[in-house]
């Protein structure tokens, strides 16, 4: 397994969606991985367990293999919404960021409604206190 790390390659790579941390890109002979650069070994690794594969390819065609790797690059980097703190201006579904000290998981989907933050399954009661959640961002469906 050949790993490309170069600088060209990393510099091309956001960070971690969730961590901030670094990733990597790495040839696994048939599909390209992004993952956290735990080869790397640094600080700013990333910490969390997230990946993204490519579509697979033939390992002699070079072609086939660059385009590939092209896609995957594009669908890593492409995020719509970033991370926002405060409160939402608009009712809707959002992935949210919890104080981890007080919640066991640090990511929720939740809805912003009526003024707070509710579970999908619970309309009734707010689902945490909203000094709970650091940040959020939108969910857009497509």
């Amino acid at each position: 397994m050949a790993k490309e790390t170069g600088k060209i390659i990393k510099e091309s790579l956001r960070p971690c969606p969730f961590c901030n941390g670094e990733v990597a890109l790495a040839d696994m002979g048939h599909y390209w991985l992004i993952t956290r650069a735990s080869g790397m070994k640094t600080a700013t690794m990333c910490k969390c367990r997230v990946f993204m594969e490519s579509d697979s390819f033939h390992a002699h065609d070079k072609e086939e293999k660059q385009k590939a790797k092209e896609k995957v690059i594009k669908a890593w980097n492409t995020r719509p919404n970033p991370w926002h703190t405060g409160n939402p201006t608009e009712e809707g579904d959002y992935l949210v960021k919890l104080d981890v000290e007080r919640h066991v998981y640090p990511y929720y989907v939740l809805k912003w409604s009526k003024g707070g933050w509710y579970s999908h399954y619970d309309m009734d009661y707010p689902a945490c206190p909203q000094h709970s959640v650091l940040k959020w961002q939108k969910i857009v469906e497509g």
